[in-house]
């Protein structure tokens, strides 16, 4: 049985701690803001156009997209409070990832009793940039990250001496304190991962390490707990989560698991280099965990923790990796195991304790002021080599500019698209979504081609982008004709519809940039048939453009004439 150091027994919550934990989650928060106000990127428009019906609506939007209903009828209560703005409702997202900061800070630092400690984990949470790419994201993978952290703080309470053995006269506490710590710390983990479950499913083969390794490890104690024993909440708990698990998978997992093969075009792992790049190791793990051992940390049980729970992150990642290279699904995307993330901001925070606690060189000199700068180093070292790993203080020296630009400005286009477009014109949309072909087919079966404002089926999902917070307007009573396209593009463009009159015109909004449109067109144009296309033209709008294609018939033996213009 290890060894509980008396230091790492938890103290009464204190001013300092609430106050450093909050100052941690306001910085979270300001670096964040500047990026809050880019148009939404494509995935974002499906979480706005998810809440922007009614609310019986919501839950068939979202699973459209395969995502669990549970956040966005939150977020479409947050819509009808504060609004629709880019602002607005990316700041779910901010506050949430705050939050996990300030959360993380005070538990860390009340677990290690080691502010510093708590200060770099939560740290890491603030500016790490997979934790600020998400914290200025509309989906949710934010809410996935706080709850994951909630999840954390009530493993490090079962890891302590009191959740697995009987107390003794070390830990000052008696039985009845200790089971209801371990009561209460077992409810919040379990409510912990519902909530993981309930917004982004596929993360819960990687938050159930945490209850495993705590179960295992009260039952490899001193005091051995039976395997096999089970009590009245511990059935309760189990009724819970296997209950999510069945809605996540009525609701979406099972729609996913038979079109799994529609994410093999972006999450799949091919070579162990990716395994290294999906995180910042060296600077939250090897930097951390090597320094400690250094100054002597690797004789204090907060160090084996802090050293446990990078390990259950290895393995977490390493399950998603050999799932996906194997072929089994493919998973390899850091959304799908987020929580992998508050697990490695955990490990300086204990590293930076265990040096403050148990390090060799003070067990003669043993100044608190040292100690401190000790567990300081530890902590810089660690945070340092993270952000110069990620170029992190470049990008801060840069703001108010965003730390976060996604480049796809749809807001601009379609702007641009109801500026232009008139009567009797025709938009292609081409969301760039995976869903297209099975999508469209169904549309077709149901007899629909053609997207209607305010419908929620599958061709509506696949035109999503005008549908949204985005539209184009071309007048009163006025209507224009909207149609899913094609990703490739690689049919004669005559097929898309005959216009009514020379007067009308094609339109065409994708998700590529200008370069890659006009390649595009050229390649239709090539095999189209007799039609002559005069006046095409093609605007840039970062990674979306439009192209605007005028209808003429062509004599024949004619050659093309596309002049390119804006």
């Amino acid at each position: 049985m290890l060894q509980w150091e008396h230091q790492w027994l938890p103290r009464r919550t204190t001013t300092i701690g609430v106050v450093v934990a909050s100052v941690v989650a306001i910085a979270a928060c300001l670096l964040r803001l500047s990026s809050c106000y880019e148009s939404f990127w494509v995935d974002e428009l499906h979480t706005a156009w998810a809440i922007d019906a009614d609310w019986h609506q919501v839950r068939g939007r979202a699973a459209l997209g395969n995502q669990m209903p549970v956040y966005f009828w939150g977020l479409w209560v947050w819509k009808n409070l504060f609004g629709d703005s880019e602002i607005a409702l990316r700041l779910t997202s901010v506050l949430s990832v705050a939050a996990a900061a300030g959360t993380m800070t005070f538990s860390i630092a009340r677990h290690s009793r080691c502010l510093v400690a708590g200060v770099a984990s939560g740290m890491v949470l603030a500016v790490e940039a997979n934790a600020t790419f998400f914290a200025t994201e509309l989906r949710p993978y934010a809410v996935v990250l706080l709850a994951s952290v909630f999840a954390i703080d009530g493993w490090f309470t079962l890891m302590r001496p009191d959740a697995a053995t009987v107390p003794d006269a070390t830990s000052g506490l008696d039985a009845t304190t200790a089971g209801v710590r371990r009561g209460r710390a077992a409810w919040q983990l379990t409510i912990a991962m519902v909530l993981i479950v309930l917004c982004q499913p596929a993360n819960f083969a990687a938050v159930a390490w945490l209850p495993l390794t705590a179960w295992a490890f009260r039952r490899l104690g001193t005091n051995r707990e039976p395997w096999l024993r089970v009590s009245l909440n511990d059935g309760l708990r189990w009724t819970m989560l296997v209950a999510a698990l069945l809605a996540a998978w009525q609701w979406t997992l099972l729609n996913s698991w038979a079109h799994r093969d529609h994410w093999a075009t972006f999450a799949t792992a091919r070579t162990w280099n990716q395994w290294w790049h999906v995180w910042p190791w060296a600077g939250l793990l090897i930097i951390p965990l090597t320094v400690s051992v250094v100054f002597g940390g690797i004789r204090t049980t907060v160090w084996r923790c802090g050293f446990g729970i990078a390990l259950i992150a290895m393995a977490a990642t390493t399950t998603y990796w050999l799932a996906s290279w194997a072929g089994w699904v493919p998973l390899w995307h850091r959304r799908y195991f987020i929580v992998v993330l508050p697990m490695l901001a955990a490990v300086p925070g204990c590293c930076a304790a265990s040096v403050h606690h148990g390090g060799w060189a003070w067990r003669r000199l043993s100044v608190p002021a040292f100690r401190f700068a000790m567990s300081l180093v530890v902590a810089l070292a660690s945070l340092g080599w993270m952000m110069w790993q990620q170029r992190t203080p470049s990008a801060i020296a840069r703001l108010p500019r965003p730390l976060v630009a996604r480049g796809e400005d749809w807001r601009g286009a379609i702007r641009w698209l109801d500026e232009q477009m008139g009567p009797g014109d025709t938009l292609y949309v081409d969301a760039g979504l995976i869903e297209y072909d099975a999508y469209l087919r169904q549309g077709v079966s149901e007899g629909r081609t053609v997207s209607v404002a305010g419908d929620s089926g599958p061709i509506a999902y696949l035109t999503l982008p005008v549908h949204g917070p985005y539209r184009v307007n071309v007048g009163d009573g006025e209507a224009i004709e909207v149609c899913p396209i094609d990703r490739h593009l690689l049919f004669p463009l005559e097929q898309l519809g005959a216009p009514m009159s020379s007067r009308d015109r094609v339109w065409i909004l994708s998700r590529r940039n200008k370069s890659a449109m006009k390649a595009t067109l050229r390649q239709s144009i090539r095999r189209s048939g007799p039609f002559d296309y005069q006046g095409v033209r093609v605007a840039g709008f970062g990674n979306v453009s439009v192209a605007e294609i005028p209808w003429l018939n062509r004599p024949p033996g004619r050659g093309w004439l596309l002049p390119w213009s804006r």
